[in-house]
């Protein structure tokens, strides 16, 4: 899903950005310093697993003021809700348990592969991420 990530409140910017994506693409914040709190808020909502009811307390417990979380909470208010958990292989994507060979795979082993095997716990000091 495509996005316009609006900070401040330009009116020919918005109404440019409107024109190409529509009202329920375009998302206004009010500095970038949230930046990635209104993206994970962006992704919840899309998939699902945030309900707009709870976007505010979301990004109150994510260090954003009440101010700022009243502002994004409206401005996602459009967006399409739950769009790509209603996608057909959104069920397919890796599941939390899954098993994977390796760091890099970017889908999990198949139920026959993974037998007997339990998931990797991270180390508690990693050297990095590969």
């Amino acid at each position: 899903m495509l996005f316009f990530l609006q900070v401040d409140n330009n009116r020919e910017t918005s109404t440019f950005w409107t024109k190409i994506f529509g009202p329920n693409r375009v998302v206004k914040l009010p500095r970038t310093e949230i930046l990635p709190q209104v993206q994970a808020t962006i992704i919840g909502l899309s998939e699902a697993t945030l309900q707009l009811a709870d976007v505010k307390d979301f990004l109150r417990k994510n260090n954003v003021s009440a101010g700022d979380a009243e502002i994004v909470a409206h401005s996602v208010a459009n967006i399409p809700i739950g769009a790509q958990a209603a996608l057909p292989n959104f069920k397919k994507r890796p599941q939390k348990g899954d098993v994977f060979k390796n760091k890099t795979d970017p889908w999990p082993m198949n139920e026959g592969e993974s037998a007997g095997k339990k998931p990797i716990k991270p180390a508690k000091k990693s050297s990095g991420w590969l």
